[in-house]
C-alpha cells in the first residue's frame, strides 16, 4: 500500500513535530528531553536533513520537554502532546568555548499549551531582568571580589566584605531572593488545582528540599494525583530504601557494581560533577576516608553527571582521585533517582543500602562506626 492511500485520519494520532531552524546543520543530532530533575535519558532523537527535521511519537497527556542539539548548551522548551507542532526561526552558535552554545529565536506553532506555559513563566523573565539589574548596579564590587579571589588575596577580600559597597550588594541580593520566593509561591498557588502547579515547581526549581514541602502541600488532591504531582511527591518524600539492594549497573569499561562489591566490606557510590562546588569541597573528605579504610575493605566509585567529557576529565585530573571514576553515559543517576549532587550511596558487601544521606562529618562518623 502506498502512503497516498493511507487515510489522513491516521496521521492525527500521536504527535508530529516538524520544522526548520536556520543555523542547524545537516547531520546535527536533535534530542528531546523531559523536564525532570532525575531523568537524563532522551525521549526522542532525530537528525537534521536538508535543513529540516521531524519527530513522531505518542504522548497522550502533556509533558514539559526541551529540544537541543546533542553535545551543546542552549535549549528550546515546549509542551509535548499529541498535536502537530511546528518550529521555525534561527539558532546562533557560539563556539568560543569547548562546548558550543546556541541562542535561539524560534517560533512554535500548533501548540496552545506551549503558549500557555510561556505566559505562566513570564514571571521568570521578569526575575531574570531583576537579577541582571542588581548585578549591573553592583558590577564594580563584584569585579573587585573576583580579582581578589583569583589572586587569593585574603586581606583584600576581608576589606571588601566589610565595605559599604558589599553591604549594598548583600541588601540587593536579599531583596531579590525575597522577590523570587514571593513570585514563585504566587505562581504555584494560582495553578494549585491542575498539573500545571507541580509542573511549574519542577520547571522553576533545580531541586527540592524540605522547605519546599509546604508549597507542595498547598496543591489540591487533583493536582497531586497528576503525573507531575506524583513526580514532585517522590522527590520531596522519597522512599526509605535502607536495607534494600541498590540497582546494579554496568560502567563504560564493562565493570558492574557486583565487580566492585567482590572482596569489599562497603562501597560508596559518589555522584558528582565538575561544576558542582559542594561536590568538589567533599572530595578532600573522601580522600581522607579512603586513606583510612581502603585497606580495610572500603571502595569508592565516583560517577560524574557532567555533559562535557572534557570538563569531567580535567576535574578528575585536578582532584587526583585514587579510586575509580566514570562519566555517567548509561543513565545510572536516573536509576538511583539522584535528585541533587553531591549524593552518595553507602552500601554493604551485598549491595544493600546503608544510607544515602551521608556527607562530611556524618560520613566520617558512620565509617568509623562500621570499621570499629
Amino acid at each position: 500500500m502506498s502512503l497516498a492511500l493511507i487515510p489522513s485520519a491516521l496521521f492525527a494520532q500521536g504527535y508530529h513535530i516538524t520544522g526548520h531552524v536556520t543555523g542547524w546543520q545537516d547531520g546535527d543530532t536533535l534530542l528531546i528531553y523531559r523536564v525532570s530533575h532525575t531523568d537524563r535519558q532522551p525521549l526522542a532523537e532525530t537528525v537534521v536533513r536538508d535543513g529540516k527535521f521531524s519527530f513522531s511519537g505518542n504522548q497522550a497527556d502533556p509533558r514539559g520537554v526541551y529540544m537541543l542539539v546533542k553535545n551543546s548548551y542552549g535549549q528550546i522548551p515546549f509542551i509535548l502532546d499529541n498535536s502537530r507542532i511546528t518550529f521555525s526561526g534561527t539558532a546562533k552558535k557560539d563556539t568560543s568555548d569547548k562546548i558550543p552554545v546556541y541562542t535561539y529565536d524560534v517560533s512554535i506553532g500548533g501548540s496552545p499549551l506551549t503558549d500557555e506555559m510561556n505566559e505562566k513563566l513570564s514571571v521568570k523573565r521578569t526575575l531574570d531582568q531583576k537579577y541582571n539589574e542588581y548585578h549591573t548596579k553592583n558590577a564594580s564590587i563584584l569585579h573587585q571580589l573576583n580579582v581578589a579571589r583569583a589572586a587569593k588575596d585574603s586581606v583584600e577580600l576581608k576589606r571588601l566584605v566589610k565595605s559599604s559597597a558589599y553591604q549594598d550588594f548583600n541588601h540587593d541580593e536579599h531583596q531579590f531572593f525575597m522577590a523570587v520566593d514571593s513570585a514563585y509561591e504566587a505562581l504555584y498557588s494560582a495553578n494549585r488545582d491542575s498539573w500545571w502547579g507541580p509542573f511549574l515547581m519542577e520547571a522553576t526549581m533545580n531541586y527540592f528540599t524540605d522547605k519546599d514541602k509546604p508549597l507542595y502541600e498547598k496543591l489540591t488532591e487533583k493536582a497531586k494525583n497528576t503525573y507531575y504531582g506524583k513526580m514532585v511527591h517522590e522527590e520531596l518524600y522519597p522512599s526509605d530504601n535502607t536495607g534494600k539492594k541498590v540497582p546494579d549497573f554496568t560502567l563504560s569499561d564493562g565493570k558492574t557494581l557486583r565487580d566492585f562489591l567482590k572482596g569489599k566490606k562497603y562501597v560508596l557510590i559518589d555522584f558528582w560533577a565538575s561544576w558542582c562546588v559542594p561536590c568538589r569541597h567533599e572530595i578532600p573528605n573522601l580522600k581522607k576516608q579512603y586513606a583510612l579504610y581502603a585497606d580495610k575493605g572500603l571502595q569508592i566509585i565516583s560517577i560524574s553527571i557532567d555533559k562535557d567529557p572534557g570538563a569531567w576529565r580535567k576535574a578528575k585530573k585536578e582532584e587526583n582521585m585514587s579510586w575509580p571514576g566514570y562519566l555517567d553515559q548509561q543513565g545510572i543517576s536516573s536509576k538511583y533517582n539522584v535528585r541533587f549532587i553531591p549524593m552518595m550511596f553507602l552500601v554493604d558487601h551485598e549491595g544493600r543500602l546503608i544510607s544515602d544521606k551521608l556527607r562530611g562529618e556524618a560520613l566520617a562518623t558512620k565509617l568509623a562506626e562500621l570499621f570499629r
